[in-house]
């Protein structure tokens, strides 16, 4: 489950970032509490890979949100 707004969702974000890497989607967390998400992909990208990788990072959070339940 997120935390609080205005707090740090470094383990969340952890959480995501290892689920989308299992799926094939390379990212990496950032900023000083390692709550952004980076997704790393080339320069140039077909619209399928893109949409593949937004649905990737899409499926992850559902998949977080419905494990807190």
């Amino acid at each position: 489950m997120p935390p609080p707004i205005g707090e740090p969702a470094t383990a969340f974000t952890k959480q995501l970032v290892n689920r989308c890497r299992e799926k094939g989607l390379l990212m990496i967390s950032a900023g000083t509490h390692s709550n952004i998400i980076r997704p790393l992909m080339p320069l140039v990208i077909t619209d399928h890979h893109l949409e593949k990788g937004l649905s990737i990072i899409e499926e992850g959070l559902s998949g977080l949100e419905h494990s807190q339940d």
